[in-house]
C-alpha cells in the first residue's frame, strides 16, 4: 500500500511506501513518522502516485477558507 503524504516542516507532497515506519523527506532531510503524518490518499498501485502527487500539490496550492492540515 503507498500512500500521498506532505512534510510537516517543509511542505513537499511526496508518495511513501506505508509497509514502512518512516519517510525522509527530500527536500529537507525531516524524517517524518508515517503514523503521525496526514496521509491525503492511499493507493495499491505505485504507478499512480505520481498523478496522485501532482493532484494533491495543486490542490495545497489553492487558497482555501478552512485551513488546510498538513
Amino acid at each position: 500500500m503507498f500512500g500521498v503524504i506532505s512534510c510537516p516542516k517543509c511542505k513537499r507532497v511526496t508518495g511513501a511506501d506505508l509497509k514502512y515506519k518512516t519517510k525522509k523527506c527530500g527536500r529537507c532531510s525531516y524524517t517524518m513518522k508515517l503514523n503521525k503524518v496526514r496521509i491525503w490518499t492511499k493507493t495499491s498501485d505505485s504507478k499512480d502516485l505520481p498523478e496522485l502527487i501532482k493532484n494533491i500539490t495543486v490542490e495545497m496550492a489553492k487558497p482555501s477558507i478552512k485551513p488546510l492540515d498538513y
